[in-house]
């Protein structure tokens, strides 16, 4: 089995779970990593050169010459997809976000089409043994003693993904188990809890989400009987809702 550990770098922050998106993929990076070797099989990154304004700027330090350097739509997608075709899955942390970005990217007239593969998150699907549900990803390092050397850079951010994964099989974790329960059907759930108990909701692993169609803390779960016990457990009222 191998996954490509996918992310990119945006000229905007939102929103990110609905199209259509505000904003343009400036960088992507890829990951082809071996779930049977633990291990890096082959990685790429490249800067987009398609003449807009980077708005998120202050958060990926993406000047507006460097994205000159980068390369056009078309050779992006085709680098991209040939990596995807090589993998059983795609993944990415807070995948929602990444998913829209990407597909937008390749519904332009230039761009070359992406192999369907399946998708899931690292953030909210993957259990990753020593953090809690819905950590950011350097959350999910440091708990995981896994060293941050550079952050909001693409292939960065992917490179640390594989070193979480690499360090849980260190750690003697199933990492091909904890990857196939990530990608099983999953139904999504929103807290009902009162303002003064935000808290408990994020340490549930509910993340805060105001993205134009829905707003309030929400958390994707597996279809499992172990979930309704789970979530009759919880201090706060929690509804199913429709994505």
């Amino acid at each position: 089995m191998n996954i490509v550990i996918l992310d990119t770098e945006t000229t905007s922050l939102g929103p990110f779970a609905r199209p259509p998106v505000e904003g343009h993929v400036i960088e992507v990076g890829a990951v082809l990593w071996s779930v049977d070797q633990k291990c890096i099989v082959s990685t790429y990154s490249d800067l987009l050169n398609i003449g807009v304004e980077n708005g998120a700027e202050a958060v990926n330090h993406i000047s507006p010459e460097a994205m000159k350097l980068g390369s056009n739509v078309a050779t992006v997608s085709q680098n991209l997809a040939r990596l995807v075709d090589r993998a059983d899955a795609v993944c990415a942390h807070r995948v929602e976000f990444d998913k829209t970005f990407i597909q937008a990217m390749v519904a332009k007239p230039s761009a070359y089409p992406i192999p369907d593969k399946p998708w899931f998150c690292t953030k909210n699907s993957v259990e990753w043994p020593l953090s809690k549900p819905g950590d950011a990803l350097a959350y999910v390092a440091i708990a995981h003693h896994v060293p941050i050397i550079e952050a909001h850079r693409a292939l960065s951010d992917c490179l640390l993904i594989a070193r979480c994964f690499e360090r849980c099989a260190e750690l003697e974790y199933d990492v091909q188990k904890m990857i196939e329960r990530a990608m099983k059907p999953r139904e999504l759930y929103k807290s009902m809890q009162s303002f003064a108990d935000n808290s408990k909701a994020k340490e549930a692993g509910f993340g805060w989400v105001d993205d134009g169609a829905r707003k309030g803390w929400f958390r994707t779960m597996i279809l499992e009987p172990a979930t309704d016990e789970y979530l009759k457990s919880l201090p706060f009222r929690v509804e199913r809702v429709a994505e």
